[in-house]
């Protein structure tokens, strides 16, 4: 039949081909679960397959086991717009490759969701390991698929303590886990029999080196900046020194011996656990952890030495002595530097947990604002309290769609109108708190502070949650 030019039920159904990528931590990133090498498969697959990748979803750091990734919303939103005609065919066929089902869902539940939203928009599931998503009407290939997923379930509960145990015995045979470069002074030594990581060693001569250039510092003759001239002077370790090496140099306790860190401290473990556990230290009697290129005396010096003396670089810390975690401890003041920008935040040195300053700054100019009435349109705050609003909305939305109270096509319709309405909102409010910032910016130091200081009383900071979510809440002096 032909209407006009157009020949009606012969439209040939087109076919696009998907990249979804996720990796969670950065153990999966070691161990070759990079979003970079999952997308180079997918595109050796297209090749072999002589098809072209028309577009590619990347979630780098997130988990699996929830629906708030970035990435993910938008192929929700994309496979969404595939429409069902009268004839029940499809304009679009979508083909969306994953290395592992693991990549894309470790829940069962979430997984049948997600298997009958593919279902409604002509979705097929291509995983690289040749394992099947969705058997349809075979029941046995379907129950070997969700058990597939279910112990990628198991196992995403598991790892978190795993992870721990792997560090602990590693820790606990004298092995440094941490990655990255060695601290300076020392070389690694392969000692795969004691577990993760390797033993430190320290370089030829360096125990004599660092005793001297801590000795200096000691003395308070020479400032750290000081120091670093002259190490690069006299090319201490042959080695390049910046302001935050030279730091570490002289504060990191691994140079006494002592390993320390979120899940370990060496001072503290015979309360945990028996001497008998101790043989791979370098010297478990005195709760040594690593061979030290400097004594507890000395280097107990040189932390005195400096935190008593004025600090050449100084940065204003507007909410200086009144930030606390949300275990109970005050937050320290702290900076880093990268490509030549200063990142002013404050420390928990109790339990970690850290807060970029920009971010409470934001939330005060929310509410100063409000406060001084200078802000005439919407503002900030309220932005914010629909945004929320709409948050809620959506975790309502994935649980009545779990439940299966809502169908496929009411809750992709619900999902996209909703993240349409969170950028629009937060395109409003980012534009909002950069004339804002703008404007108390351009204010005077002593200004900024002195209205800080005469308005807040104390910023309470809760650790992240689930969702790398960290909550912020600014009491003020007049008990709001």
């Amino acid at each position: 039949m032909w209407v006009g030019k157009r020949k009606v039920g012969m439209c040939k159904m087109k076919v696009i081909y998907l990249s979804y990528a996720r990796a969670s931590s950065r153990k999966q990133k070691i161990e070759g679960y990079t979003c970079a090498s999952q997308i180079e498969e997918h595109k050796r697959w297209a090749e072999r397959h002589g098809v072209e990748i028309d577009e590619y979803f990347i979630d780098d750091g997130y988990s699996s086991s929830n629906i708030k990734r970035p990435a993910y919303r938008r192929l929700v939103s994309r496979i969404s717009e595939n429409k069902k005609r009268k004839d029940g065919t499809y304009l679009i066929k979508y083909v969306l490759l994953i290395r592992y089902q693991s990549r894309l869902v470790r829940d069962l539940m979430l997984k049948r969701s997600m298997t009958n939203m593919f279902n409604l928009y002509n979705v097929e599931i291509i995983c690289m390991n040749g394992s099947i998503w969705d058997g349809g009407d075979n029941i046995d290939i379907s129950m070997a698929s969700d058990m597939t997923t279910l112990f990628d379930e198991v196992e995403r509960r598991r790892v978190p303590g795993r992870v721990r145990n792997s560090y602990m015995e590693a820790v606990l045979n004298g092995n440094y886990p941490i990655g990255g470069y060695s601290p300076r002074g020392y070389k690694r030594v392969e000692n795969k029999r004691l577990g993760k990581g390797s033993k430190l060693i320290a370089e030829e001569g360096a125990k004599e080196v660092a005793v001297k250039l801590y000795e200096m510092v000691a003395s308070n003759k020479y400032t750290l900046r000081k120091m670093k001239l002259f190490m690069n002077q006299h090319n201490i370790f042959n080695c390049k020194w910046d302001d935050r090496q030279v730091y570490v140099f002289f504060t990191n306790p691994i140079y006494y011996g002592r390993m320390r860190t979120r899940f370990f401290d060496s001072e503290d473990i015979k309360s945990k656990i028996s001497e008998a556990n101790l043989s791979g230290w370098y010297d478990p009697i005195n709760k040594i952890h690593t061979e030290p290129l400097v004594s507890k005396e000395l280097w107990t010096e040189v932390q005195y030495a400096i935190g008593t003396r004025k600090r050449t670089t100084t940065y204003n810390y507007l909410f200086k002595n009144r930030v606390r975690c949300d275990c109970g401890h005050w937050m320290v003041s702290k900076s880093t530097v990268k490509k030549k920008d200063v990142y002013k935040y404050y420390y928990c040195n109790n339990c970690k947990n850290r807060v970029n300053e920009t971010k409470i700054l934001k939330l005060f100019l929310t509410d100063y604002e409000e406060m001084f009435n200078q802000n005439k349109d919407e503002t900030i705050k309220m932005i914010n309290e629909k945004i929320l609003r709409k948050e809620n909305r959506m975790n309502m939305l994935a649980k009545l769609y779990d439940d299966c109270e809502i169908d496929d096509k009411v809750y992709i319709q619900e999902l996209k109108t909703i993240n349409k309405d969170i950028k629009e909102l937060s395109t409003s409010k980012e534009k909002l708190e950069k004339e804002m910032m703008k404007s108390f910016r351009s204010m005077e130091v002593v200004t900024k502070r002195e209205i800080v200081r005469n308005a807040v009383n104390v910023v309470n900071v809760s650790l992240k949650d689930n969702f790398g979510k960290q909550n912020i809440i600014i009491k003020y002096k007049d008990n709001s």
